[in-house]
């Protein structure tokens, strides 16, 4: 078996990518996609503050802050912030250290997944800042995702609704064939959760997406150790936030495992205990 994976070596080698125009602003570095330079708010003391002031603003809560707005008639982008989780977050904050910011490992990713088939939105910017010692801050900007929520509010405002029982299970089912889709492709994310994934419904058809790949990297071939540490990744995910209301039942997981694992579902119980 061959691996393929980005390493550290491999991401200090990331250079301008094509399709991006390069702007110095605000004593950083900013890269647009071509087709967005003028369309993005660049008035303000900072890209974070431009999105947070802008008319029709929508603030999404999280670790950090996410600011979508309206960019020409019909599209929506997503500002998000970097910013650290975990203990140390009161200490690290929004600063990161490293030769090539984290935008860019992240764009590269995302292209990746893309050209592979796999839904997560559009990288249309990235900024970052140098602030000495190779410390730096960081914004990327996103196509938004309409018409869609994520898979953990979902589950909680179907749960035991019966006009809705025969879409969740399509939705169930869908999800499972996506996170299929996903690890085929590669992709080994290291914060799969159910917010991290969007149920999208434009009349009958259902798409599901992947978010947050700032820590997410490509495996090629993705081993199954990693795809069922994945799977109990969205298991412990379901467990926490079933805290706050049932979201779901053993039938619902029996419907997402046979959809992910199709004809090899009975053949090994080791692969059940992913998600059971």
């Amino acid at each position: 078996m061959t691996t393929t994976v980005l390493s550290d070596a491999s991401r200090a080698t990331v250079a301008s990518p094509a399709g991006f125009i390069e702007r110095r602003i605000w004593g950083g570095q900013l890269w647009v996609r071509a087709g967005f330079e003028r369309k993005l708010p660049l008035n303000r003391e900072s890209l974070e503050a431009a999105f947070r002031r802008a008319p029709g603003v929508h603030t999404f809560s999280g670790r950090g802050s996410c600011y979508s707005i309206p960019v020409g008639t019909s599209d929506r982008v997503v500002l998000r912030h970097y910013h650290h989780g975990g203990l140390l977050a009161p200490l690290t904050g929004d600063l990161f250290w490293g030769p090539t910011p984290r935008p860019l490992v992240e764009m590269q990713v995302s292209e990746q997944l893309r050209s592979r088939g796999v839904l997560t939105p559009e990288v249309l910017g990235m900024f970052w800042r140098y602030c000495g010692l190779w410390f730096y801050e960081a914004d990327l900007v996103t196509r938004e995702v309409t018409s869609s929520v994520d898979l953990a509010k979902y589950l909680l405002s179907s749960w035991n609704v019966p006009a809705q029982k025969k879409q969740r299970r399509q939705v169930i089912e869908t999800v499972g064939r996506a996170l299929l889709g996903m690890h085929e492709a590669g992709l080994d994310h290291p914060d799969l959760n159910l917010r991290n994934l969007l149920v999208q419904r434009v009349g009958q058809h259902i798409d599901i997406w992947v978010l947050d790949l700032d820590k997410a990297r490509i495996v090629d071939p993705l081993p199954e150790s990693f795809r069922l540490g994945q799977l109990r990744r969205l298991q412990r995910s379901l467990d926490k936030l079933s805290k706050s209301g049932t979201l779901a039942d053993s039938r619902d997981r029996m419907v997402f495992l046979r959809s992910y694992w199709g004809p090899q579902f009975k053949q090994s119980r080791r692969r059940r205990a992913g998600f059971e």
